[in-house]
This record gives structure tokens, C-alpha cells and sequence, in this order.
């Protein structure tokens, strides 16, 4: 369990969860878990932000802040603290790793290739913190295939 001034209130809270997750299963599985008092951390990458597509633009309509007028976006990420990296960059990677460190729970929903190509798979993120548990729930399998 991590420590820290977070004042989260449920059964969760004092976990730590990073939210690398986009469309429904890994949003709304993490919205879950700050329901319950965990601090998730939510990261979005800079090339595909989670919070594109109609959705930023309620009712057509862009206003002074677009991309956090969102209705299903902020219900699906309400609770969640908020950070966008750009994991092409070294830079980015590292300051990934150094949230895992400091976190209980990882959970993603990429192609298995992304992990792959970012180094972030499991294997890799344990040499980073030993007891780290990571949920990864790609649609399109962890087998082989094609896709």
C-alpha cells in the first residue's frame, strides 16, 4: 500500500492505480476503483488523447475548453487525477516507470504490441517495482494472431 496525503475515504483507499486505459472496460473498471477510495492516476498519451472525438465537442460546440467538456468522458474519469505523457520520448517512458514505482496497480487495455513496443509489459514493469499487478485487457487477445 502506498502512502501519502491523499484523504480518499473506502475500502481502496491508500492503493495507487495507474489508468493507462481508453474506451469503455478501462475507464469505467478504474472509475470503480476511485469509487472505492483509490487514488488513480490517469495517463493519456499526447498523440491519442482519451478525450478526442465527438464527445470533446458536447452539442457541437467547442466552447473556451473542448476537450474537458466531454459528458462521457468526465463520468467514466471523475475521481481520477490526470496526467499526459509522451511515451515516444525517453522522457516520457521514464516518468511512466516512476509512476510505477510509487504505484500498487497498473491497468491497460492496448494491443499487445504497445506494451511491446513501449518495454511496459509485465515482465518489464516487476524489475521496476517486484509486487506491481497490472490488469491488461486487450479485445484483440494476447495470443499470436494478426490483431
Amino acid at each position: 500500500m502506498t502512502s501519502g496525503a491523499d484523504e480518499r475515504k473506502g475500502p481502496l483507499s491508500g492503493i495507487r492505480v495507474i489508468d493507462w486505459t481508453v474506451f469503455e472496460f478501462g475507464p469505467v473498471s478504474t472509475m470503480m476503483l476511485a469509487d472505492l477510495g483509490a487514488e488513480v492516476i490517469k495517463v493519456e498519451g499526447i498523440q491519442h488523447p482519451d478525450r478526442s472525438g465527438e464527445d470533446a465537442m458536447p452539442d457541437n460546440d467547442g466552447g473556451g475548453d473542448p476537450f474537458n467538456r466531454g459528458g462521457s468522458f468526465n463520468q467514466r474519469n471523475r475521481g481520477k487525477r490526470s496526467v499526459t505523457l509522451d511515451l515516444s520520448r525517453e522522457e516520457g517512458r521514464q516518468t511512466f516507470k516512476e509512476l510505477v514505482r510509487i504505484s500498487d496497480i497498473v491497468v491497460e487495455n492496448y494491443t499487445p504490441r504497445v506494451m511491446r513496443r513501449w518495454e511496459m509489459e509485465y515482465s518489464n514493469l516487476k524489475e521496476i517495482k517486484p509486487d506491481i499487478i497490472m490488469v491488461s485487457n486487450t479485445g484483440y487477445g494476447h495470443g499470436n494472431g494478426p490483431y
